[in-house]
């Protein structure tokens, strides 16, 4: 699998987030962070060797794919190949565990290549910036890299969607 420069992300977001990075409405935005844990996590066997215990537990946490900061205030960002209604209940779910884990009302974001109509209207219900963009070639995505400062020292060539 090739790396990817946001951690988290999956291969196919990589393209979608560097591409709005470069956008006009990315700009605000003055310092990121990714794959943010917030909820409670869970792990099976208590037993556990505590080094494993604690691993285990970090990983069953909610990981939110990026967060961008305008000033003191966080939007949370979900992004995703087409656009679905997963998405939205992440968005919804990431919201009430950051508020609570962090103590800040954050915005809510979706980046995506496509959305169907009926998930764009409960987006916008909800007060859910939906960002349409497409994918970032090689010479976007490490422009990308150098404006949120991330690591794409040994970046792989991405694969394009089917």
């Amino acid at each position: 699998m090739p790396k990817v420069p946001f951690p988290h992300m999956m291969v196919h977001d990589t393209p979608l987030f560097a591409s709005f990075v470069l956008t006009p409405d990315a700009r605000p935005y003055t310092r990121w962070e990714f794959d943010v844990q917030v909820g409670d996590g869970h792990v099976t066997r208590a037993e556990w060797d505590p080094d494993v215990f604690r691993t285990a537990y970090d990983v069953s946490k909610l990981r939110i794919d990026a967060v961008g900061w305008q000033g003191g205030i966080p939007t949370v960002f979900e992004v995703k190949p087409m656009g679905r209604i997963s998405g939205f209940g992440q968005l919804m779910a990431y919201k009430y565990f950051y508020r609570r884990d962090k103590g800040l009302e954050p915005n809510l974001a979706y980046i995506t290549d496509w959305m169907p109509p009926d998930v764009a209207t409960v987006c916008a219900a909800y007060g859910i910036r939906v960002f349409i963009v497409g994918e970032a070639t090689e010479d976007e995505l490490l422009a990308a890299c150098r404006i949120v400062q991330a690591d794409c020292s040994q970046l792989i060539r991405l694969p394009t969607l089917p």
